[in-house]
C-alpha cells in the first residue's frame, strides 16, 4: 500500500518539526553568567531554565582550576521547578571556577552543558 500525503501536509510537516525542536527546554540564564569576572566569590550557583526539570535527575557540580568541588554536593530546585541551584563552599577564593550541569527536563530529555566563570 503506498501512502500519498498532499503537498500542503507535507509542508505543514515541514515547517512544523523545527517548532517542536524548540520546544526542548534550554538554559536560559545563570547566576554568576558565563565568563563573569567577579570582585568576590558568589555564595551559589543558580541556572534557570525555560521548561520544568525533573529534580531527581539534575545535577550542579562546581570544581576549582584543580578539579575539586567548591560546592556543597546538594542541588534544589525552585518551586515552579524551572530553577536549579547549589550553594558553594565558604571562603573561594580567586581563581577560575568551571560548572558542569546536567538536568532531565519534564518531557524526559537529557540537557547538559559547561561554563567558567573567575574570581578576582
Amino acid at each position: 500500500m503506498i501512502i500519498r500525503i498532499k503537498p500542503l501536509a507535507f509542508l505543514l510537516l515541514f515547517l512544523l518539526s523545527p517548532l517542536a525542536a524548540m520546544a526542548h527546554t534550554h538554559l536560559e540564564r545563570a547566576a554568576p553568567k558565563e565568563n563573569a569576572v567577579l570582585e568576590s566569590a558568589p555564595g551559589n550557583i543558580t541556572l534557570s531554565f525555560s521548561n520544568r526539570i525533573e529534580p531527581k535527575f539534575s545535577h550542579i557540580k562546581v570544581t576549582n582550576s584543580e578539579g575539586k568541588f567548591v560546592h556543597d554536593g546538594d542541588t534544589s530546585t525552585s518551586e515552579d521547578q524551572r530553577e536549579l541551584s547549589t550553594k558553594l563552599i565558604e571562603g573561594l577564593g580567586a581563581g577560575t571556577y568551571e560548572v558542569h550541569w546536567n538536568v532531565i527536563s519534564d518531557d524526559g530529555h537529557r540537557m547538559r552543558g559547561d561554563y567558567s566563570f573567575s574570581v578576582k
